[in-house]
């Protein structure tokens, strides 16, 4: 496949975008809360995984231990996140969004949807638009955990 063919594919046009979003996001709104792009991850993390202990939290962001480690740290120092050991497991601990941490993520996400609404707005079924990338994102994890 030529470069040129490749920039037309979906996957190259997916990536583009999420790159200009990320862009967008640490540029024009992150800064405001005074959290790095990589700390907004982990929240967002915290927020969504099931079991936010550092193993599915380093699965779910596709990062070593080390380096989640120490944006756990950065964020617990901030005062946005906090740690609890597991009563059933001493040797891992749950990580959990403080009040404040849930306020930071919550106004960043709306900021962040806000300013995309003008973005989106060029497409004509949006609807559509977001439950083909929910099939899509649900079809590439069912791939991922398959044997």
């Amino acid at each position: 496949m030529t470069q040129g063919r490749f920039r037309d594919t979906e996957v190259y046009l997916l990536h583009k975008l999420v790159i200009h979003l990320d862009q967008f996001a640490r540029e024009q709104i992150l800064k405001e809360e005074g959290i790095t792009y990589a700390e907004f991850l982990v929240l967002m993390a915290v927020a969504g995984v099931e079991f936010p202990v550092q193993d599915s939290l380093c699965r779910y962001l596709d990062q070593s231990k080390s380096l989640v480690s120490q944006r756990i740290t950065t964020l617990k120092a901030k005062g946005l996140v906090r740690q609890e050991e597991r009563p059933d497991n001493r040797r891992q601990t749950l990580v959990s969004l403080t009040t404040e941490g849930g306020q930071v993520l919550g106004r960043v996400s709306g900021l962040l949807s806000e300013a995309s609404e003008e973005l989106f707005a060029v497409l004509g079924a949006r609807d559509q638009f977001r439950a083909d990338l929910k099939l899509l994102t649900a079809e590439m994890v069912a791939k991922l955990t398959r044997p």
